[in-house]
């Protein structure tokens, strides 16, 4: 009834869940991964009697997340799970006391992974690996970017790059590329690109403000993660892993205007630290 997995995207059998479009859900899902795991391994090092989530009903989340993951089938949104999950797992390998939560990630993602693949192929008749090839090697959507990001960048003013065209000011531009013949197809009115949008708009005045203000953050989470005990350190480490991914995907993604992947990105990372606040309340 939500089209879960009947909708045809860029000629391929992709799922968008209750989104609008599959890579959103990607998106969503990965981010929700990440924050599970934190979690997981958060209540993993609590002591017994403390109160935690029902192992069960993570576990179930964790393996519905990844499940929509992959039927979204979004080539940049896995690559960049990948690469976050990776540093994550890394981090974690770097503290030998932190041994048994890696354990635990690696645990469930190789359980919840070979699972979800022989659902896939049973499911949809194909191997998932041959639908990813050819997503890989199908590169439409690539140079649908780079031309956006050189005609955006092309039609800008010099005085714009410093002080900007103004809020809305990109896609007000690009509704004009509608049916412009060098793209060869209608032209969608999104960047994939927030930060050249947010050039476009505000500057690079505006670019640097956003850029302090995103130090600032990085600052505040690092001295937060530093001096946290090992059970609010996964917390923090996991927000901060979502406000990576988030960032990451701004790069080559619309997220920062559709307002429910950008909500949920700062919802999760909150619940995050304020669930470690409340633990280390609880400590004094």
């Amino acid at each position: 009834p939500f089209q879960f997995l009947s909708r045809n995207w860029d000629g391929f059998l992709r799922s968008s869940g209750f989104t609008i479009h599959p890579n959103h859900l990607a998106h969503n899902e990965a981010m929700w991964i990440l924050y599970l795991v934190g979690l997981m391994n958060y209540y993993a090092l609590l002591p017994e009697g403390a109160p935690k989530l029902p192992r069960r009903l993570l576990w179930g989340a964790l393996l519905l997340a990844l499940c929509g993951l992959f039927l979204a089938m979004s080539k940049n949104s896995m690559a960049l799970f990948t690469v976050v999950m990776g540093g994550y797992l890394s981090v974690l390998a770097r503290y030998f006391n932190m041994r048994k939560p890696l354990v635990m990630t690696l645990c469930g993602l190789c359980v919840g992974i070979p699972l979800f693949l022989s659902l896939y192929q049973g499911l949809m008749g194909v191997s998932f690996f041959e639908i990813l090839q050819a997503r890989v090697d199908d590169q439409n959507s690539l140079v649908w970017r780079f031309q956006i990001w050189t005609d955006l960048l092309d039609n800008m003013e010099p005085w714009a790059w410093w002080v900007g065209n103004g809020l809305s000011a990109t896609n007000a531009w690009l509704y004009t590329l509608e049916n412009k013949v060098s793209l060869g197809e209608p032209a969608l009115p999104l960047a994939h690109n927030a930060f050249l949008q947010l050039l476009y708009d505000m500057g690079l005045v505006g670019l640097g403000f956003y850029g302090v203000y995103g130090v600032a953050l990085w600052t505040q989470w690092q001295g937060l993660r530093a001096k946290a005990p090992q059970p609010e350190r996964f917390l923090y480490l996991s927000a901060g892993a979502i406000l990576l991914y988030f960032v990451g995907v701004s790069h080559f993604d619309e997220v920062l205007t559709t307002y429910p992947t950008a909500v949920l990105a700062w919802t999760l990372s909150t619940l995050l630290f304020a669930c470690a606040r409340k633990h280390r309340q609880s400590r004094l």
